[in-house]
């Protein structure tokens, strides 16, 4: 009622007013950074190396990685990657755009549509 955004869980931590909610930012934005991100790097590379790492290791290699490379059809291997970008981008939608349905549901389209 008095128009200030606050943690569901807690009330009293406010949002963007409290120290313990910049606590909390830093900390999510470092678990994203920590978890995230790398797999996508390490997905990526996999994709740009991806016939030399074949040539190496061979089916080791494609068992590995079958989730990545074995929903699409060989000549378009790189879309994993994409996939996993787009899945990424769907699920910092609601971080971007809390309290916001009509953004949300404008992002999501937009994501899809790329």
């Amino acid at each position: 009622p008095n128009g200030k955004h606050s943690l569901i869980s807690d009330w009293s931590v406010l949002c963007f007013e409290s120290a313990a909610h910049y606590r909390l930012m830093v900390m999510s934005t470092a678990a994203i950074l920590f978890y995230p991100v790398p797999f996508l790097a390490i997905t990526f590379f996999a994709t740009f190396k991806y016939s030399w790492l074949v040539k190496m290791y061979g089916s080791s290699f494609t068992t590995r990685t079958r989730f990545l490379f074995n929903r699409m059809r060989p000549e378009l291997f790189y879309f994993g990657f994409w996939y996993n970008v787009r899945n990424f981008v769907l699920t910092l939608v609601p971080v971007i755009a809390p309290n916001y349905y009509a953004l949300q549901v404008f992002l999501c389209s937009l994501v899809f549509l790329v």
